[in-house]
């Protein structure tokens, strides 16, 4: 106990109040789940609250003479998510001295003991493994073990967060790299650090994020704090030519250097953490862009990606061929290949090339009117005038390979001479930085992907326990494309470990000939907890990818039910043939609602924001009744309300046949109840109903039939007990 004291006094920054830290719980956790009780510390300072209703089961004392008087508030905020490797079996309860969560460091913590209620599920089956964990906005301290079945008790500290919960299987990333290409997009640039041309036009000084850059082309680096494990504290930064000379020193977490060359730059970060170091190398590539005189084209698709080579016992690591012919024909009839259309070509304009051509990206950082590193052999690098339209240099309108992959040719004696492929890039980055230096507003462009806030870019870092195979392939770019492509990807097949990035969904070849260029789309397989069903998914395949129950069955809780119930599949339907009557799954898809129909802003996915523009979309293309109530929430002719009152009754009557307030926070599974196993029984497919719906998150608004349907017949069930 004094080690966690003297721990948290350290460690001033961690006081967590209320959901404190909610950047790393799930960001479903909301207003909805949260309940807020008081207690008054008694004149002699003794603090003594034993919970009842939705508080049952929980209790706190402890000795604060030193506050008598004062009042402590007491939150819980329902949850089945993780923090930190640890899975949550209980709600999470905050302790504070305010009325209001802050983020002020306390000035004082005391000692107190609490009693926590909580279910064992999932891979949790043994009270052995259960601890108590104080949470904070870094990470979770574990400080007791070997809880009743149901009960934990241990002596904490408050003010505090805390929950009782299990420790996942996670892996260490042992081998990961910590150095990371950091990514400017075209926006950021714009707002940032644009330059003028020659002319006066204004162009986006960007970052691609990518190994493989032509001389001029800024490179950004930082540190992958997720895979090294820890805070850094400092890192001293070099580069040296590949001749070995120093060209680049600096420290702080992150760096910014100019190749002035071409040839190999070799950058050496020495990280210093907390209570470790590491030092690691990355190489980074400064070529010319390859060009073949006599074809007019890309050396990339000249020979090796021509689709001439059979060669299936080169693959990558979802098991693709990677000299597979399917790349150039694809590539040739996607929007990438044809983006220098006449359309283009008629407006003839410096800041249109940077983004519909290949190799503009750098021109006249000095304003001197003529590019600074013509040995790139980019788009400007045969203009003899800014606004001319380049002649020679056909194989560089539209997005080409390199555009993405970067430049990798070594040429001499000129564009006529002799090329070799000299730093050809092993291996491609999914990160979304290449896509958003184009794919993110601009003069015209009205796409963008909020990458710094959005929760798919960020799902890897949601909790260390991504790492785990359970969370792994629907938690990080790699696992996601796995299972996309038919193959397991585990942490230790990939050397770094990325969220669910721009190419995670779509695919920047354009292979598979669907809409909007996505990975997948169409029929999609979903298993339930009673066996397996095709839908026709439409779009909305690629996210029932992920947003699925998974199999989850009868005595746990889905993760994500949003497939199932859009589909009308997977709730407990006690043998009736619920028919399928939302006008939802008829006419729509996902995209059409979570894609944010505001101008520049169709990627942000959540609902609750830009509100307003998603329901002039629905009352303008649907209905003319849909609104949000005073809590933010989406309702139809009260169909959300009521469904949040049909959740309420069978809640109620859940609880009161377990024999616990009739608030009480449903569980997975209640096998300990005392009772008949026709009531147990009835209680599982009864949570399991509830819990499925909650899961969804949409109240109704996805499946209203379906989730209505769901509550009345488990409803109707526990009435006969």
């Amino acid at each position: 106990m004094k080690f966690i004291r003297l721990l948290l006094i350290l460690l001033s920054i961690i006081y967590i109040a209320g959901c404190g830290g909610s950047d790393s719980i799930k960001p479903s956790v909301n207003d909805d789940t949260r309940t807020i009780t008081s207690v008054k510390i008694s004149s002699d300072g003794t603090l003594s609250y034993t919970g009842t209703g939705a508080f049952e089961g929980f209790s706190i004392t402890g000795t604060i003479p030193a506050l008598s008087g004062s009042t402590v508030y007491i939150e819980k905020t329902d949850s089945v998510y993780v923090k930190d490797s640890y899975t949550a079996l209980s709600p999470l309860f905050s302790v504070r001295f305010t009325d209001k969560a802050s983020s002020t460091p306390p000035a004082v913590i005391y000692n107190a003991v609490v009693t926590l209620p909580y279910s064992l599920s999932g891979s949790a089956t043994d009270a052995n493994t259960v601890f108590l964990a104080l949470i904070n906005d870094h990470a979770v301290i574990q400080t007791s073990t070997k809880p009743a079945a149901n009960i934990i008790r241990a002596a904490t500290s408050i003010p505090l967060t805390f929950f009782a919960g299990y420790l996942n299987e996670a892996e260490e990333p042992q081998t990961k790299k910590v150095i990371k290409l950091l990514s400017k997009s075209f926006r950021e640039a714009m707002d940032d650090n644009e330059y003028f041309e020659r002319l006066g036009m204004p162009l986006p000084d960007i970052i691609r994020g990518t190994a493989n850059v032509q001389p001029g082309e800024r490179v950004a680096l930082g540190i992958d704090e997720n895979t090294f494990g820890e805070s850094v504290l400092n890192v001293q930064w070099s580069v040296r030519k590949s001749n070995g000379a120093a060209f680049h020193s600096d420290t702080g977490t992150e760096t910014v250097f100019v190749p002035d060359s071409i040839g190999k730059y070799t950058v050496t970060a020495s990280v210093t953490g907390s209570t470790k170091n590491t030092t690691e190398n990355l190489t980074i590539n400064a070529f010319s862009y390859s060009y073949d005189k006599d074809n007019n084209r890309p050396y990339c698709l000249l020979f090796c990606h021509s689709g001439s080579i059979n060669s299936p016992e080169y693959t990558d690591m979802y098991g693709r061929e990677i000299l597979r012919g399917e790349i150039i024909s694809a590539w040739t009839a996607s929007s990438h290949a044809i983006s220098y259309n006449p359309a283009v070509a008629a407006i003839n304009s410096t800041s249109c090339a940077t983004c519909h051509a290949t190799g503009m990206f750098f021109p006249d950082r000095d304003d001197s009117g003529i590019d600074d590193h013509p040995e790139a052999y980019g788009f400007d690098d045969t203009m003899t005038v800014n606004t001319d339209t380049s002649t020679a240099s056909s194989h560089l309108k539209g997005v080409t390979c390199e555009a993405c992959h970067g430049p990798s040719a070594e040429i001499s004696g000129g564009l006529n001479g002799i090329i070799s492929i000299s730093g050809h890039p092993t291996s491609t980055s999914i990160s979304s930085g290449v896509c958003l230096t184009c794919h993110n507003g601009g003069f015209h462009f009205a796409e963008f992907y909020n990458a710094g806030s959005s929760t798919h870019e960020n799902a890897n870092t949601a909790s260390p326990s991504v790492t785990n195979s359970a969370c792994f392939k629907c938690h990080t770019g790699e696992g996601a494309l796995g299972m996309i492509f038919g193959k397991e990807i585990k942490l230790e097949d990939t050397d770094r470990v990325s969220g669910i990035t721009c190419n995670v969904c779509h695919d920047p070849h354009g292979e598979g000939g669907h809409n909007a260029q996505l990975r997948i789309s169409g029929t999609a397989e979903l298993v339930l907890h009673d066996g397996t069903v095709s839908v026709n998914a439409g779009d909305g395949k690629i996210c029932y990818t992920c947003h699925n129950t998974n199999g989850a069955g009868i005595g746990s809780v889905p993760h994500n039910s949003q497939a199932e119930m859009f589909e009308g599949k997977g709730g407990h339907t006690y043998g009736e043939t619920i028919a399928l009557t939302s006008a939802h799954k008829a006419a729509l898809d996902c995209a059409d609602c979570h894609m944010n129909r505001g101008a520049g802003t169709t990627h942000v996915m959540t609902m609750s924001i830009n509100s307003s523009d998603r329901l002039t979309y629905c009352n303008s293309s649907c209905h003319s009744g849909v609104a949000v109530d005073t809590d933010g929430r989406y309702d139809y002719l009260g169909r959300t309300e009521s469904v949040r009152t049909l959740m309420a009754t069978l809640q109620a009557r859940i609880n009161t046949l377990a024999g616990r307030a009739s608030d009480s926070e449903i569980s997975a599974s209640y096998n300990t109840v005392t009772g008949s196993s026709a009531l147990i029984t009835a209680l599982n497919r009864a949570a399991y109903n509830y819990n499925f719906i909650k899961s969804d998150k949409s109240y109704g608004l996805h499946n209203y039939s379906y989730a209505s349907r769901l509550l009345e017949l488990s409803i109707d069930d526990l009435t006969s007990f």
